[in-house]
């Protein structure tokens, strides 16, 4: 017989719910396993390890998913856990429930091939990988680009970038012991919730760990990133955007698709002789405004987030053009946005 509190189960839930599918991509994908006091998940493209100590000596896997709602829905805290042939039994108050216990853990968890290397997290790292989100892309025919790529420079430093085809970012970082990797966009959006200290580097995944013994792993694509450095390298011409292009941006996003907030949504730019043309469309209408600034070149557009436009110019406000381009750049970092020519 265990005694467990219920935010201590449900916690140890929350930090590895990352590695549950519905779908069974692999063998117990959708179960929670617990393992000597550890509880494990694993999807075959995260896993996640809990360590929780008031479980030790439970071993067997059951599914995730009825074990969280039925927590969720008891009142007291206290709850009394025990083992008995396949069932895991849960004790709380009145309230009784046997939850189907399969004795083997058959999630393969050898293949997360950890070497042990572990080493502090680069200092510019997450923030690097933060950053560079908003350019990775959402199409699933170009799985490449569903990631952030990091790398090493010539001088040895380490940088983050990522590309969708029509924008791209980089972001220069310092010192990388680790050798370059791509993390995939859906890991990274999930990774952000934890705070991690230590990672390491193996042929096919990448692993984080917190003080308090959370593990969090990815599986890495093994494909090669294509080199962008001469976009990095291209200039242009000076614009200074408008100040009041924020607040434009602001009113433009409510017609983008569905809001502020999703990563789908688009505004197009049209630089015209003195004045840039603001348009966005959704299913609710359109919007368009016209804000004055100083441009004199051919007329170009481009299709932008607006979030994602709004903080580069909450940051910098002054960009360069080509024919091919519109580039910003700030301290550490280089954003660069595809032109289409009208």
């Amino acid at each position: 017989m265990k005694n467990v509190t219920k935010s201590t189960l449900l916690g140890a839930l929350e930090k590895v719910q990352p590695g549950l599918s519905n779908r069974e991509v692999v063998e117990q994908s959708a179960h929670v396993a617990f393992n000597d006091g550890m509880v494990v998940t694993y999807n075959d493209e995260i896993s996640v390890t809990h360590s929780c100590p008031e479980l030790k000596g439970i071993t067997g896997a059951v599914v995730a998913e009825k074990l969280y709602a039925f927590l969720k829905k008891i009142r007291k805290e206290e709850i009394e856990l025990e083992v008995s042939g396949n069932e895991l039994l849960l004790r709380s108050g009145r309230s009784r429930a046997g939850f189907t216990l399969s004795e083997e853990i058959n999630m393969p968890l050898d293949e997360l091939d950890m070497s042990g290397k572990w080493g502090p997290i680069p200092e510019w790292l997450m923030n690097a990988l933060s950053f560079c989100k908003f350019s990775c892309s959402n199409d699933r025919n170009i799985p490449l680009f569903q990631n952030v790529h990091v790398g090493v420079d010539e001088s040895g430093k380490g940088f983050a970038e990522s590309c969708d085809n029509y924008r791209f970012t980089r972001v220069q970082g310092g010192d990388m012991p680790f050798k370059p990797f791509l993390i995939p966009l859906s890991a990274l959006r999930e990774l952000e919730k934890y705070e991690m200290n230590e990672m390491e580097v193996t042929d096919t995944w990448i692993h984080f760990r917190s003080e308090g013994g959370t593990i969090f792993s990815c599986r890495v694509h093994e494909e090669e990133y294509p080199d962008i450095s001469e976009l990095i390298n291209t200039r242009g011409d000076s614009l200074k955007l408008p100040k009041t292009l924020d607040g434009v941006l602001e009113r433009a996003a409510v017609f983008a698709e569905g809001g502020i907030d999703v990563l789908e949504d688009r505004v197009e730019l049209k630089l015209k002789k003195n004045r840039m043309v603001v348009r966005s469309e959704g299913p609710g209408g359109w919007f368009e405004e016209e804000v004055n600034l100083r441009h004199k070149k051919e007329p170009v557009s481009c299709a932008v987030k607006p979030q994602t436009l709004r903080d580069i110019v909450g940051k910098i406000q002054t960009c360069e053009f080509t024919d091919r381009l519109i580039r910003f750049e700030g301290e550490n970092w280089v954003h660069l946005v595809v032109l289409l020519q009208e």
